[in-house]
C-alpha cells in the first residue's frame, strides 16, 4: 500500500475539469441526436478518458500514484481489457435500455433528468454500500478495489458482474417509470463521466461543491483503508450518503486498497480476482462492526492488524484474534456505515 510519502501535487490543479467536461456533456449529446445510441455513448467516454490521462499528466495529485512503466503494462495488457469490459457492459445495458424505453411520462427532458438523477442513483448507492459488507458481491466488487493507487488507467476496472448491476439498478426503475430514452441516455452517460473523474489522479479543489457531486476528493476516502474515513458509496452525487448517514470528508487517506491485503490474490493476478466470486474464498471479517471500531482505537489497531488475517490463522493469531473481539462490547447500537476495502 502507498502512504502518502511524497504525494503532494507538481502542477496547479484542475477545478475546471470536472466541471468543463459535465458541461459539455448536454452539448455533445445535442449536437449527435440522431446518431446510434452507441456512437453518442462509446466516443464521448472515450474523449473523457483520454482528456482525464493527460490532466493527469498536468496536475498530478500523488506523484506515487502515477502508474510505473510496469503497472501501466499491466494496465493495458490486464486491467486495460476489464476496464474494456466493464465501460462496455455498462454503455450496451445503457443502450438497450435507451431504445426500450418510450416516453409514458411525457414530462420535459429537463425535468426528467432534474427527479431521474436521484432516482438512478439509490439503487447502485444501496448495492455499492452493502457489496461492502461480507458476502458474495464483496467477492464481486473486491477487484475494484484492489489496486493500491487510483488512477485513470483503473478507475473502470471492476468485475462485469459488478458493472452489470450498477447499471441495471441504474436503469431499470427509470425503464420501468416511463421515463424516455433521451433521459436514460444522458443520465447513464453522467454516470460513466463520474465514474472516470472520481478516480482520477488529478489535483482538484471542489470546495463547498463537494456537498453535491461526487468528485476525486471524496472517493479516495471511499477507498482508503482507514474504516473511519471509509464511507461515500454515492459516485455520481452524495444525496445519498448525506441522507443516510454515510458521508465522509476529511484528510488525505495514508492509504488505498483493501483492509485484508494478504488474504486475496494480488492486484496482478487478475484471472484469480475474476474467479473470486465463483471461488469459496472466505473474505468475512469475523469481529464484524465490532472490529470497525477496534481499528478506530490505536491500542487496539496491532490486534486488529492480525485479526483481518486469512482464515486459515495459526494459534497466535487465533489468541490475538480473541483479544481484538474485546476492544469494542456490543451494542444495540446500529453498526458503523461499511467500511471500504
Amino acid at each position: 500500500m502507498h502512504s502518502t510519502t511524497d504525494w503532494r501535487p507538481r502542477h496547479p490543479n484542475c477545478n475546471g475539469l470536472q466541471l468543463g467536461l459535465l458541461l459539455a456533456l448536454p452539448c455533445w449529446l445535442y449536437a449527435s441526436t440522431g446518431l446510434p445510441q452507441a456512437l453518442r455513448l462509446l466516443p464521448w467516454l472515450g474523449m473523457v478518458m483520454l482528456v482525464v490521462f493527460a490532466a493527469e499528466f498536468w496536475c498530478t495529485h500523488r506523484r506515487d500514484w502515477q502508474p510505473t512503466s510496469a503497472e501501466l503494462k499491466r494496465d493495458i495488457s490486464v486491467f486495460g481489457l476489464n476496464a474494456v469490459a466493464d465501460g462496455a457492459i455498462s454503455a450496451l445495458l445503457a443502450i438497450v435500455a435507451v431504445a426500450l424505453a418510450g416516453d409514458a411520462l411525457g414530462w420535459p427532458l429537463a425535468l426528467q433528468l432534474a427527479l431521474g438523477l436521484p432516482l438512478a442513483e439509490f439503487g447502485p448507492y444501496w448495492l455499492h454500500r452493502l457489496s461492502h459488507r461480507d458476502g458474495w458481491l464483496w467477492k464481486a466488487h473486491l477487484l475494484h478495489h484492489r489496486p493500491d493507487k487510483l488512477n485513470a488507467a483503473n478507475a473502470l476496472t471492476a468485475h462485469p458482474l459488478n458493472a452489470a448491476w450498477d447499471t441495471l439498478a441504474r436503469v431499470l426503475p427509470l425503464l420501468l417509470l416511463g421515463f424516455s430514452g433521451e433521459a436514460i441516455l444522458a443520465l447513464s452517460t453522467f454516470a460513466l463521466t463520474q465514474s472516470v473523474l472520481v478516480h482520477a489522479n488529478i489535483e482538484t479543489r471542489p470546495g463547498r461543491l463537494g456537498w453535491v457531486l461526487g468528485n476525486a476528493e471524496l472517493h479516495r476516502l471511499h477507498h482508503s483503508t482507514d474504516s473511519a474515513q471509509a464511507g461515500n458509496f454515492g459516485t455520481a452525487i452524495p444525496l445519498w450518503d448525506h441522507v443516510f448517514g454515510s458521508w465522509r470528508f476529511g484528510p488525505e487517506p495514508h492509504a488505498v486498497g483493501v483492509f485484508e491485503d494478504a488474504a486475496y490474490p494480488t492486484a496482478l493476478q487478475w484471472g484469480a480476482l475474476l474467479a473470486v466470486p465463483f471461488s469459496g474464498l472466505s473474505v468475512g471479517r469475523a469481529c464484524g462492526a465490532r472490529l470497525n471500531a477496534c481499528r478506530r482505537s490505536a491500542a487496539c489497531a496491532a490486534d486488529a492488524t492480525i485479526e483481518i488475517r486469512p482464515p486459515a490463522a495459526s494459534t497466535a493469531a487465533r489468541g490475538a484474534r480473541s483479544q481484538a473481539s474485546h476492544c469494542a462490547p456490543p451494542s444495540d447500537d446500529p453498526p458503523p456505515p461499511p467500511a471500504s476495502r
